[in-house]
C-alpha cells in the first residue's frame, strides 16, 4: 500500500491511496458492505459512482458465510466479483452493539452469534488469521471500544487494552501477512484529550501504514467528539491515512475533512435512503413528505446519478410509499453518489486552496434549504 498527501490547504489534505486492487483519491467516503455487499445496490452501480473502495466487516463475515467458504471462493474478491479494494472493520464496534453477548478480557472477546446463538472466541491474532485468508486490503485489528458515557477508568481500560491488541496483531500479521495488505492501527481515548493523546504516540512507536480513530458517536456527547477531532487529528502521523472510523453525516465529514482527516465510513447514507431521507445540494429532502407526490424535478438537479437521470420525487415517492423493494436501492445510489461528489468536492477545494470557502458555501446552502 501506497499514500501520498498531493496537496494541503490548512489542515485538510488531498492524496492519493494505493492497493494492489485500486488507486484512492482522498478524502474518501467508503461505503458500508458490512456482509459482503451494500444494501440494495449493485457492484456495477458503485463502480459507475466512482467508488475504488469499499468497507466489509470480518466478524460479519466470519459468522456468514464462514471465513473458509469465503476463502475457498477466491476470496472476498472473488466471491464477492467486487474488483476494488476493500477494508474490513475487525467487529469491534458489533461487540459493543451486542449488548449482553460478549465478554471481554485481556486476551480477547467471548461472544454468542447473535444469528443462531453459538459460542464463539476472537483475539488479536485469531482475527488477523480470518482477515488474511480473506485476501483483503486494509486490515483493522480487534480492538475495544468503550460507550461515549463510560466512565473514564473504563475509557482508561479499553484503550490501554487496544493498545496491546494492537502490538499482538502486529507481530501476527508480520508472520502470515500478505506484502499486498496492510493493517492499520486503531487507538481510543473517549472524549479526553490526553488519554488519546497518550493511545495515539504509543500506537504510532509501532509504525504502522495507517492509523484510525475510533470510538467517536458512540454516546458521547457531539460537541465533545467533534472537539476530539479537531484537536487529535492534526497529531496523528503526518505522512499516513488518517481514518475516522464510524462518522457519519455530511456535515460531520466537512469538518473532519477541515482537521486532517483522510478516509470515512458510516451506514447512514444508506440506512436513511430506505427510510426516504435523502441528501441533496440543497439540504435534506424528506421523501415521505405528501407534497413531493406530484413533484416531477429530480431528487437532486445537480446530482448525476442514475436514479436523479431517470426518475422524479413524485415517481419515487409513490414507489417508497407503496413499499416497492426496488425503491430502496435506488435511493441508495442516490445518497451513496451524493456522498462521493461531496468527498470529491471537497478534494477539488483543497486542490484550489479554497476549502474553508468552500464549505461555509455548502453548509450555508444545507441551512437555507432543508426540506
Amino acid at each position: 500500500m501506497r499514500f501520498n498527501v498531493e496537496n494541503t490547504d490548512g489542515n485538510a489534505r488531498a492524496g492519493i491511496l494505493e492497493t494492489s486492487h485500486s488507486k484512492i483519491e482522498t478524502p474518501a467516503y467508503m461505503p458500508c458492505g458490512t456482509t459482503g455487499a451494500v444494501k440494495g445496490v449493485r457492484w456495477s452501480e458503485l463502480e459507475e459512482i466512482g467508488y475504488r473502495l469499499v468497507l466489509m466487516n470480518a466478524l460479519h463475515l466470519y459468522l456468514r458465510p464462514g471465513i473458509e467458504i469465503v476463502s475457498d471462493s477466491g476470496k472476498v474478491h472473488g466471491f464477492s466479483t467486487w474488483n476494488g479494494s476493500i477494508l474490513t472493520d475487525s467487529g469491534g464496534y458489533q461487540f459493543f452493539s451486542l449488548k449482553g453477548l460478549y465478554k471481554i478480557d485481556n486476551s480477547g472477546v467471548s461472544f454468542q452469534s447473535p444469528y443462531d446463538g453459538s459460542k464463539h472466541r476472537f483475539s488479536p491474532e485469531s482475527v488477523v488469521d480470518s482477515q488474511v485468508r480473506l485476501g483483503l486490503d486494509i486490515i483493522m485489528p480487534l480492538d475495544h471500544c468503550a460507550p461515549g458515557d463510560a466512565s473514564r477508568e473504563k475509557i482508561k481500560q479499553a484503550g490501554e487494552r487496544t493498545v496491546d491488541w494492537l502490538g499482538k496483531a502486529k507481530n501476527r500479521f508480520n508472520e502470515i501477512g500478505d506484502e499486498t495488505q496492510a493493517l492499520f492501527g486503531i487507538f481510543q481515548g473517549g472524549a479526553h484529550f490526553d488519554l488519546r493523546n497518550e493511545y495515539l504516540e504509543q500506537s504510532f512507536k509501532l509504525d504502522l501504514p495507517g492509523y484510525a480513530m475510533g470510538g467517536i458517536s458512540v454516546g458521547e456527547d457531539r460537541e465533545e467528539g467533534e472537539a476530539i477531532v479537531r484537536e487529535i487529528t492534526p497529531l496523528m502521523p503526518s505522512e499516513k491515512p488518517r481514518y475516522l472510523m464510524g462518522v457519519g453525516l455530511p456535515g460531520q465529514i466537512l469538518d473532519g475533512i477541515q482537521s486532517g482527516i483522510d478516509m470515512f465510513d458510516c451506514v447512514l447514507p444508506t440506512r436513511m435512503a430506505r427510510n426516504g431521507t435523502l441528501f441533496t445540494s440543497e439540504g435534506r429532502l424528506n421523501l415521505r413528505n405528501s407534497r413531493f407526490i406530484t413533484d416531477d424535478k429530480p431528487l437532486d438537479p445537480e446530482c448525476s446519478c442514475g436514479t436523479c437521470k431517470r426518475y422524479s420525487r413524485g415517481y419515487l415517492s409513490h414507489l417508497h410509499k407503496v413499499g416497492d423493494p426496488g425503491v430502496l436501492g435506488l435511493l441508495s445510489v442516490h445518497n451513496l453518489a451524493y456522498y462521493k461528489k461531496l468527498v470529491t468536492d471537497a478534494r477539488d477545494a483543497i486542490k484550489g486552496q479554497n476549502f474553508n470557502k468552500w464549505k461555509s458555501e455548502t453548509e450555508s446552502r444545507w441551512a437555507e434549504g432543508v426540506q
